[in-house]
């Protein structure tokens, strides 16, 4: 049983093995894509500006750092950021921190929360192709089309993540209810042979 427990271990992903290294790791490489959007904005605009997308860029990704804490909590406030980034008309990689956000929500929350968050990245996608309306209605409905697909992505690998970790909970339960009963069968085992050799004692005797 104990290496039947060491494998479901082994079994774990490295991000629940190593959360906090993951979650460093994310927050690290999205501040780096969002880089270069905030120097070009410091030679493009004032440096009022630019901190404001700094402030922004760090809006979409620290809070991710703590989105195991409070997944449903995370995904409001980089939203919220996002929507800020939208209002600055500022777009950058680190807009995908909401998706993220999203896909945590949707592997540790209820549905009701996970219904709530979809409903606000659908809002965002609106907003989103408002951007190009100028560009006629082929452009605004795929670009709802495609943010709807990558919400939708990320919500059933969220599911998964789900149903997996229930999978792996299930195996730990079974593993420790059965290395229980070996216990408890190996114990009958001694005190059966105990009064084995208690009898023949007595018969001797």
């Amino acid at each position: 049983t104990e290496i039947y427990t060491l494998s479901l271990h082994d079994a774990l992903p490295i991000s629940r093995r190593h959360p906090r290294l993951v979650d460093s790791t994310l927050v690290a490489i999205l501040l780096l894509l969002a880089l270069p959007n905030v120097l070009a904005s410091g030679h493009r605009r004032p440096v009022l500006s630019a901190g404001l997308v700094l402030a922004l860029a760090l809006g979409l990704t620290l809070p991710l750092a703590w989105r195991r804490r409070a997944p449903f909590l995370v995904f409001l406030i980089v939203a919220a950021a996002a929507l800020g980034d939208w209002a600055a008309r500022q777009p950058m990689l680190a807009d995908l921190a909401p998706l993220i956000a999203f896909y945590t929500v949707a592997a540790n929350q209820s549905g009701r929360r996970i219904m709530a968050a979809s409903g606000i990245l659908e809002l965002g996608a609106v907003l989103a192709a408002i951007w190009f309306l100028g560009q006629g209605a082929g452009a605004v409905a795929f670009v709802i089309l495609s943010i709807t697909a990558m919400i939708a992505a990320a919500g059933f690998i969220g599911y998964n993540i789900r149903t997996r970790r229930a999978y792996l909970a299930a195996l730990g339960d079974r593993a420790a209810r059965l290395e229980a009963e070996l216990d408890r069968a190996a114990e009958l085992a001694a005190l059966a042979e105990r009064a084995r050799i208690a009898r023949e004692m007595h018969d001797i005797v």
